[in-house]
């Protein structure tokens, strides 16, 4: 199911863009795919790194990136990922809104890919460090930045006020546990 992300009132774009999204949750692993549709090429990324691998990198929503904020439902503490189609990633653990602040450890580090026709879509593949057996809360948000434009703020919903993917009114996004496959067979919701 497509998940229609809409940007924020107070922010939005120049250009003729539409962001669209969808997530599968397996177990602990989310599997997303951010699409982006920017017919004059207005988007500016951030440059791939000079090695080209893909690497933990601070401060990504200062330019185009997509976000993943996930809870327990209700909870005040939150985990926060930032991926950018380089390979750029980042991941926070939050005790509550914007509080506590701190490097995620990660098993493994995300898988962070640029696909599609055009390479405007961005495939994410990730461990959400959280019971895995419990229900979550999601937030799909994104950050682009037009080129000479500035930015504008994506989400599925968006806070009472000023654009903040940290609100706990952000968090719509009802991801069920799924039960465990059988080897060769595919998950299912229960």
């Amino acid at each position: 199911m497509d998940l229609v992300l809409v940007p924020h009132p107070d922010a939005p774009p120049r250009a003729p863009l539409a962001l669209a999204a969808t997530c599968v949750r397996h177990g602990s692993r989310l599997e997303l795919v951010y699409r982006l549709d920017d017919p004059g090429a207005a988007v500016s990324w951030p440059a791939p790194l000079p090695d080209g691998q893909a690497a933990r990198t601070d401060r990504l929503w200062t330019t185009s990136c997509c976000e993943l904020f996930v809870r327990l439902p209700g909870a005040a503490a939150y985990v926060e990922f930032n991926f950018a189609p380089a390979g750029h990633w980042a991941a926070y653990a939050f005790d509550g809104h914007r509080q506590g602040m701190r490097d995620l450890p990660l098993a493994a580090p995300p898988l962070v890919r640029q696909t599609g026709p055009d390479g405007r879509w961005l495939a994410v593949s990730v461990d959400v460090p959280l019971d895995p057996d419990a229900p979550w809360q999601a937030s799909l948000t994104t950050v682009i930045d037009e080129t000479g434009a500035g930015q504008s703020y994506w989400a599925l919903a968006h806070a009472p006020e000023q654009a903040d993917f940290h609100h706990p009114a952000t968090f719509v996004l009802d991801l069920a546990p799924t039960s465990p496959a059988a080897p060769g067979q595919p998950e299912t919701a229960p």
